[in-house]
């Protein structure tokens, strides 16, 4: 089963929020609780968030009912008036996880008007499942800091 979280780092603040998906096979993916906040978090302490907000993200249908609403209450979990915010001066790392690997996706941020825009596959950051803490840790700073 894949699961799927995002990181959101606010710069500005030093403020991180890490949630999970509803991914939905040929749709995009939705944003679900928990939305968790984080300010000024260790490696080791984002990292913990991050696997344990990991098993909230599922696969599943389509919600049902309004988008604009939906969206709305994202940016509400996460703290953020508009979407516009949400790019101001922030940053995005997607870690994916399936029964073998994790795999840490930096983003650039392209704005309001284009989005978080994913990096070449080739550099993606793969690590086993079985990797050690301390490796985990180091690909997840690694991943952090090619975000833009």
């Amino acid at each position: 089963m894949k699961q799927l979280v995002d990181i959101i780092l606010f710069k500005d603040k030093n403020k991180y929020i890490v949630h999970p998906f509803l991914i939905v096979k040929d749709s995009f993916n939705f944003t679900i609780p928990p939305f968790t906040s984080l300010e000024n978090p260790s490696i080791r302490v984002l990292l913990d968030t991050v696997l344990y907000t990991l098993s909230f993200s599922k696969e599943g249908k389509r919600p049902e009912g309004d988008l604009k609403k939906m969206e709305q209450e994202f940016l509400e979990g996460i703290g953020v008036k508009t979407m516009a915010k949400l790019y101001k001066n922030s940053i995005l790392l997607s870690v994916s996880a399936n029964d073998t690997e994790i795999v840490f996706s930096a983003m650039h941020n392209k704005g309001s008007r284009h989005g978080f825009i994913g990096l070449e596959k080739d550099e993606n950051i793969i690590m086993s499942k079985d990797s050690s803490r301390e490796e985990l840790e180091k690909a997840l700073e690694l991943a952090l800091s090619r975000c833009i």
